[in-house]
């Protein structure tokens, strides 16, 4: 069976006619999205400042020697990540130093990088399954460990 030439004309007017509705109600159904320009702001003034605003504590450079070594451990397990950069001048380093702010408030701390999350967990589980047991400041696994996420 032929489709005759006035066929033709229907079925494209009906191919037509259903796209321009789906088009339609796609445009209902996820509008496009409201485009803002863009806004840059103006110039601040700071005013003529030579010091930062605020107050600030003197804070002595860590030593090289290992500190506070006769307090109980503490333990962290994280990622290598900058945002840790605080904490690890804190302690001196990986693990604290004498004049650092750890050794000064008698934290004997040690940071180890893992960047494996299930031996992050299990460090975790294995502190706690010995201080359920008993054991008193364990040796085990990490008391805290830092987990970086979007």
């Amino acid at each position: 069976m032929q489709i005759k030439p006035a066929g033709k004309v229907v079925i494209f007017l009906l191919v037509l006619g259903v796209a321009i509705g789906l088009f339609k109600f796609m445009k209902r159904v996820a509008p496009e999205a409201q485009v803002a320009n863009s806004v840059v702001p103006g110039k601040a003034n700071l005013g003529e400042r030579t010091e930062a605003a605020g107050t600030s504590a003197n804070v002595t450079m860590p030593g090289t020697e290992l500190g506070a070594t006769d307090q109980p451990e503490v333990r962290l397990l994280g990622y290598a990540w900058n945002a840790q950069m605080g904490m690890l001048f804190a302690t001196g380093g990986a693990q604290t130093t004498k004049d650092s702010l750890m050794a000064k408030h008698r934290v004997n701390f040690k940071f180890g990088r893992q960047d494996d999350n299930t031996k992050l967990q299990e460090a975790l589980v294995s502190f706690a399954t010995a201080e359920s047991r008993g054991e008193s400041n364990s040796t085990k696994g990490a008391q805290f460990c830092a987990i970086m996420g979007d």
